[in-house]
């Protein structure tokens, strides 16, 4: 008997779902294009930046910064200020030219920072009005 209900349930199911009568329209040539650009803007980090990077001097403050950069062009900051957890804040980053625009959007006030960026070898350098940067790539 079970099997029986269960066999008019699936034939009801089969029977009350409707279909539209309209069609999709096709896709074009147009739309696989732009769908293909829209891909592209996605990826907005050159390959090499993308990973981990870490201080590679603590400095006087004995801070410690690890960025970590993503293909889909987030990124997050983790802090550590004298050995200890300080902070970690998530946002997203875009290129234009040799200038790294990050903004971020969680962790602290959003705010937006631009750097212009060189990598030499393993050595990532961020450079603003404050001066450079250098990281060391972990990843």
């Amino acid at each position: 008997m079970k099997y029986f209900c269960l066999l008019l349930s699936v034939f009801a199911l089969f029977c009350f779902t409707g279909c539209s009568e309209e069609a999709l329209p096709p896709v074009s040539a147009e739309d696989t294009a732009s769908t293909e650009v829209s891909t592209q803007e996605i990826m907005t980090l050159p390959r090499e930046l993308l990973g981990v990077w870490v201080s590679a001097d603590e400095g006087e403050r004995n801070m410690v910064e690890t960025i970590s950069f993503f293909e889909d062009g987030s990124m997050t900051v983790e802090l550590k200020y004298q050995g200890s957890d300080y902070g970690k804040l998530y946002g997203s980053c875009t290129l234009e030219g040799h200038r790294l625009i990050c903004s971020i959007t969680d962790g602290a006030s959003p705010y937006t920072v631009e750097y212009e960026f060189r990598i030499d070898g393993r050595m990532l350098i961020l450079t603003d009005d404050d001066g450079p940067a250098e990281y060391l790539r972990t990843s």
